[in-house]
């Protein structure tokens, strides 16, 4: 593997150029790369000239192996004035000549003379070619390398929809089967790779014709492209599918590459869209397939999230395969029929619409939600008056060919200093048919925190792998200090009280929580400390206040309640006001069905006034 480099460099204070140059040139058809940094002994235009100019020179004489590099590098040197004081060339540079074979030719010329010393003795420096037994015998699609990227692609894709179990596909039995859409022949290897060639990879269709009986009739047609508006292959792939048991459509998108073949691209760096549907006329090819009522399957090969809420509605299976590499096709194939249990989980959340956007699941605490009441065009509702604020898929979603159990959460200790680690474990069961992996997913939630700080954050995840019927308990682990915050004079500190710990399947899917208690006053670093409550003084005093929703409307018959001793001490009347005597530093919380609990320190304060938002906690 090669890598090409290049690089800006910096301004110095109030000079425009610069004395130091860098260069390199690759050439794919030798393999080879070559690469040289130049120093023109100091800044500004002569520095800069020479610099260029020896870089420049010495790339030009070795390429093609005209001048071996050490002969190249003399012949520059000896032409150039020498500085009297430094006792070097007025440009100095390193070159590097790495070939195929593993072998890098390296010369430095006119570099100052160093000691290199060790054990407190100083050594002659020695030179010698040298070469990576490793990257000597290592072979392009070696055994090693096409089973790791075969394990990559298997892990990575996420299986979003799978009604009535119609995954995995019975290759024995399936006696037709149709491939349909613009990357069902094509690997896309994703955003900055070298090739969008064919033959060095495996395209889903040749991966199902791997897998598949030697007797099931594949019928293929791409539909459509990418691109194009253009609808006039959609009726060959209407009539595939007619004569198909089911039809799988392979759609999604196409990163530029370095290959620098742009034709198609609808992803990647420079290739923005306006909006995040289905490109070109992919929407009407899959719901035209879908009209012929054989059971669609839609397989995204993307890098990126689309707006499919039509086709979870509809379609009876989709998958999603970010850009896999070479073993693509294989892959989904074994995916597709059983021999690989899906097992990936979205890294970001899918959202229903672009004008959803941004839709995230570690949002801060707003009024989000706040009305619980989703619509639609037959029944109209809010927050969106026709749909709903939630991902249409949610951060950490993916499904398995099998199912699981989470029980029995437990941690280590209930109160933890600030150098501890949380230590949670749960036990998790197979309770399908397939041997399946699950990403047991560790979330933690700030009770109530001086900043504000997200409704949850992922902190800790481990996928395991079960057979039908095991029971493993499962270890994560949070240390106290990730759980800081930053004060005003951006110093982290990590503050004393309740944090929540949400263990589930998914952002949206959590099964089992518990709450803990950190953290007692100690240091983990010059800026990190532990802010604890002070000791504070009781005294009695007369509170008031009003309780209102998020849109500011007044909240009458609200319970209002001294946690010290558990006894409601006041209900707001009609206006949603209240007015009572409790101590100085009593905690409140304030409480009704319908409504999210709330919990607050009086700290000396006369007058609260409280914002709630409808659901429970």
């Amino acid at each position: 593997m090669f890598i090409d480099i290049d690089c800006s460099q910096m301004k110095k204070y109030n000079q425009n150029a610069f004395g130091d140059y860098f260069v390199s040139k690759r050439y794919p058809d030798e393999a080879r790369l070559i690469a040289v940094l130049s120093d023109g002994l100091g800044s500004g235009i002569k520095a800069n000239i020479l610099s260029c100019m020896t870089a420049t020179m010495l790339l030009r004489f070795i390429e093609n192996q005209q001048i071996p590099i050490r002969q190249a590098a003399e012949i520059i040197m000896n032409s150039l004035p020498v500085c009297k004081v430094r006792r070097i060339s007025y440009s100095t540079f390193s070159g590097i000549d790495v070939n195929d074979d593993g072998y890098a030719k390296i010369v430095e010329e006119g570099n100052p003379q160093f000691l290199w010393i060790r054990d407190n003795e100083i050594m002659e420096p020695s030179y010698e070619t040298i070469q990576s037994k490793t990257f000597k015998n290592r072979k392009r699609h070696s055994p090693e390398s096409v089973k790791l990227a075969k394990t990559i692609a298997d892990e990575s894709t996420v299986l979003l929809k799978n009604e009535n179990q119609l995954l995995p596909l019975d290759a024995k039995s399936l006696k037709s089967i149709a491939i349909i859409g613009p990357n069902a022949d094509q690997v896309q290897f994703g955003d900055y790779t070298w090739s969008r060639n064919n033959k060095d990879g495996v395209t889903p269709l040749q991966g199902i014709k791997n897998r598949v009986n030697k007797n099931t009739a594949i019928h293929y047609a791409k539909g459509c492209s990418l691109t194009s508006l253009d609808t006039s292959g959609i009726a060959e792939a209407v009539e595939a599918a007619k004569n198909s048991e089911v039809a799988v459509i392979f759609g999604g998108s196409a990163s530029a590459a370095l290959a620098r073949d742009y034709k198609s691209s609808t992803c990647g760096e420079g290739f923005d869209l306006n909006d995040l549907n289905l490109t070109g006329a992919q929407s009407q090819l899959i719901r035209e397939v879908y009209q012929t009522g054989t059971p669609v399957i839609l397989v995204l090969v993307t890098g990126k999230p689309f707006v499919i809420e039509w086709e979870k509605n509809n379609l009876p299976a989709i998958l999603v395969q970010w850009y896999a590499g070479e073993q693509a096709g294989n892959s989904i194939a074994d995916i597709l029929f059983g021999e690989v249990v899906p097992s990936g989980r979205l890294t970001f959340s899918f959202p229903r619409s672009t004008g959803h956007l941004p839709v995230y699941y570690n949002y801060l605490p707003s009024d989000r939600g706040f009305y619980k009441n989703p619509g639609s065009y037959d029944s109209p509702g809010r927050d969106y008056v026709f749909s709903a604020p939630s991902a249409l898929y949610s951060f950490g979603y993916g499904l398995s060919y099998t199912s699981f159990v989470y029980k029995n959460l437990s941690t280590d200790k209930d109160k933890y200093e600030l150098n501890d680690t949380i230590h949670a474990t749960v036990e998790v069961k197979n309770t399908g048919k397939y041997t399946g992996k699950e990403v047991v997913q560790l979330y933690v939630r700030d009770k109530a925190s001086t900043y504000v700080t997200p409704v949850k954050q992922l902190r800790d995840f481990k996928k395991i792998e079960l057979a039908p019927g095991e029971t493993r308990t499962v270890q994560l682990q949070v240390p106290i200090s990730d759980l800081y915050l930053v004060d005003e004079k951006n110093q982290r500190f990590v503050e004393a009280g309740e944090f929540i710990l949400e263990v589930g399947q998914a952002s949206n899917n959590i099964i089992l929580s518990k709450t803990i208690v950190a953290g007692e006053p100690s240091t983990i670093g010059n800026d990190e400390i532990v802010k604890p409550k002070n000791k504070k003084s009781s005294r009695q005093m007369e509170v008031k206040g009003e309780v209102r929703d998020v849109q500011a409307t007044l909240v009458p018959d609200m319970q209002i309640i001294e946690k010290s001793t558990g006894k409601t001490i006041a209900v707001t009347d009609a206006k949603g006001q209240f007015k009572f005597t409790t101590g100085n530093h009593e905690y409140l919380i304030f409480k009704k069905s319908g409504y999210q609990t709330v919990e607050i320190e009086v700290n000396n304060m006369n007058v609260i006034n409280i914002t709630v938002n409808y659901g429970e906690n």
